[in-house]
C-alpha cells in the first residue's frame, strides 16, 4: 500500500506518505491556509489510500474543525481526488497509535492487561480524549469529546482558580485549563489568586519559566496544570476501566516530560479513593514518538483494510 496519511490540527497540519509500511518525509503546513487539502494531495499519484486525522467530531466522514473554520469532507475530497479518504478525529487516531508507539516515558508501577482497554489524553491546541476497546473482531477506537467535560478541581487553590476561570468561562472544562491556551489561562488565574500583574506571556513562556523555576508563578502554574492533568487521566482510567494503560500524548507534555515525572501527575492519577488500589496498577505513560497522529492513522488504515 502507498498511503497518504495527514494529522490536522488547529495551529498545523502534517502529513507525509507511507510506502511499504515506511513513515517518508513528513511535511507541515500551516492549518489556517485556504489551499491546506489542495497543497496536501498536490504532486501524490498512485495512492491506495487517504487518512486524515483531525481535531473535531467527525459526522459521515466529515469534520468542521472545533478550533478552526477548516471543513474536511471525505467523501468530497474522494470524489475530487479518485482515491478513498478516511476521515477520523485525532484522538481515534492517536488511539490506534497505541497499538504502535515505542518511545513511551513510564511513570510510577503498574502492568497492563494485554487486551484491557487503553485510554489517550493529550494537551495540546486543546485537549484530545479517546479510547482502544478489544472486540470478538479486533480493536476498535471510541471516539471522545471529553475534554470539554466539566473539570474536577482537588485542592483549596485549583477551587479557587476554578472560581476565577468561571468568571470568564461559562464552562469551565478540562481543555479550559489543559492546553496551550489553556497553560495561558491558567497562569492568568494564578496571578488573580497571588494578586500578580500578569505577564504576557505565551504557554512556551510560560512552560519554559515554568521547568526552569525562573518565574514562581509559572513554576505554580506548571505544577497545577500536571496535577489537574493526573486527576483527567486518572478519571478517564476509571470511567473507561482501562486496565491497558493510559497514555499521555499531545503537544505539550512530551516536551517537558522530565519535569511531569518529578510531578504530581502520577500521585494525582492514582488518588482514585475507593479505586486506589486499582489505578495504581494501570500503567501511566507519556507518548515521545516523533509523529503520533500520522502513526495512528497509519494504523487506522492497516486495521480498516485488515
Amino acid at each position: 500500500m502507498r498511503v497518504l496519511v495527514g494529522d490536522i490540527g488547529a495551529t498545523n497540519a502534517r502529513f507525509a506518505v507511507v510506502q511499504d509500511g515506511v513513515l517518508g518525509e513528513v511535511r507541515v503546513l500551516p492549518t489556517a491556509s485556504d489551499a491546506l487539502l489542495h497543497a496536501i494531495f498536490a504532486g501524490q499519484s498512485e495512492l491506495t489510500a487517504v487518512c486524515f486525522a483531525v481535531a473535531g467530531p467527525v459526522a459521515s466522514n466529515r469534520v468542521s474543525m472545533t478550533n478552526s473554520k477548516l471543513i474536511v469532507d471525505g467523501a468530497m475530497l474522494a470524489a475530487e481526488h479518485g482515491v478513498p479518504v478516511s476521515v477520523i478525529n485525532d484522538f481515534t487516531a492517536v488511539s490506534y497509535g497505541l497499538l504502535r508507539y515505542a518511545d513511551l516515558l513510564t511513570l510510577g508501577d503498574g502492568e497492563a492487561d494485554p487486551l484491557g482497554t487503553r485510554a489517550a489524553i493529550g494537551p495540546g491546541s486543546g485537549c484530545g480524549m479517546g479510547a482502544l476497546l478489544h472486540t470478538p473482531a479486533g480493536w476498535m477506537a471510541l471516539p471522545s469529546e471529553g475534554g470539554h467535560a466539566d473539570l474536577a478541581t482537588g485542592s483549596p487553590l485549583e477551587a479557587e482558580l476554578w472560581s476565577v476561570l468561571a468568571q470568564t468561562h461559562g464552562q469551565v472544562s478540562w481543555e479550559t485549563v489543559l492546553s496551550g491556551p489553556g497553560l495561558v489561562r491558567l497562569y492568568r488565574a494564578v496571578c488573580t489568586v497571588w494578586g500578580a500583574n500578569a505577564e504576557h506571556y505565551t504557554p512556551e513562556d510560560v512552560s519554559r519559566h515554568g521547568v526552569q523555576a525562573t518565574d514562581a508563578i509559572c513554576h505554580q502554574t506548571l505544577e497545577t496544570f500536571f496535577a489537574i492533568l493526573g486527576t483527567a487521566a486518572g478519571s478517564l482510567a476509571a470511567t473507561l476501566y482501562a486496565t491497558g494503560g493510559v497514555y499521555i500524548a499531545g503537544g505539550i507534555v512530551p516536551a517537558i516530560a522530565d519535569f511531569a515525572a518529578g510531578s504530581a501527575l502520577r500521585r494525582r492519577f492514582d488518588e482514585r479513593g475507593l479505586m486506589t488500589d486499582l489505578a495504581r496498577r494501570i500503567p501511566l505513560h507519556i507518548v515521545r514518538d516523533a509523529h503520533p497522529g500520522l502513526i495512528g492513522a497509519h494504523a487506522y488504515l492497516e486495521e480498516a483494510h485488515a
